[in-house]
């Protein structure tokens, strides 16, 4: 992959596990994952943390170039918010 393109497919990535793992059939909006989220019992904080997560990777996927590290922080913050559903 190009590096322009590596925060695109990490993005997709984590925007498809979310699709499968939630069951959603749809692409959704950051108000729509809000209303699935309280479908599920989730520890207390997790769909804060998992929405303000995805805000933080869409915002960063369109503001700049990241590099490995970057990526490489985000995916351990991501495995890090998995573990605790």
């Amino acid at each position: 992959l190009k590096k322009t393109q590596q925060p695109t497919v990490f993005f997709t990535f984590i925007r498809t596990f979310l699709k499968q793992s939630l069951k959603i059939n749809y692409e959704f909006t950051y108000d729509e994952l809000k209303k699935e989220l309280d479908k599920h019992r989730l520890r207390k904080g997790v769909k804060e943390e998992l929405v303000d997560f995805l805000m933080e990777i869409e915002d960063a996927r369109f503001s700049h170039e990241m590099n490995a590290k970057e990526l490489n922080t985000l995916l351990d913050e991501f495995k890090k918010i998995i573990q605790s559903i």
